[in-house]
C-alpha cells in the first residue's frame, strides 16, 4: 500500500497578464503550466537538498507507512 505524502503550496506573485499569455502560449504549444513549475522545482530539490537529507525524508515516508499498514491488522 503507497502512501501519498501531504503536499505544500506556495504562492508567488506574478503580473496577470504575463501570467495570462503564458499558460495560453504553453497551451498552444500542449504544456501545462503547473506541470512545468512541478517538475522545475523537483529538479531544484534534487539539485540542492543533500543525500543524507533525502535519504531522512525517504525513511521517515517509510516509517509512516509501516505504522498505518499495521495499524488496521
Amino acid at each position: 500500500m503507497a502512501i501519498k505524502a501531504a503536499k505544500g503550496k506556495f504562492t508567488i506573485e506574478f503580473p496577470e497578464a504575463k501570467l495570462h499569455a503564458l499558460e495560453f502560449c504553453m497551451r498552444e504549444k500542449g504544456a501545462d503550466l503547473e506541470d512545468t513549475l512541478v517538475q522545475f522545482i523537483s529538479s531544484l530539490y534534487e539539485k540542492n537538498v543533500p543525500k543524507i537529507m533525502k535519504g531522512f525524508l525517504e525513511n521517515s515516508d517509510k516509517s509512516i507507512e509501516n505504522q498505518e499498514g499495521t495499524a488496521y491488522e
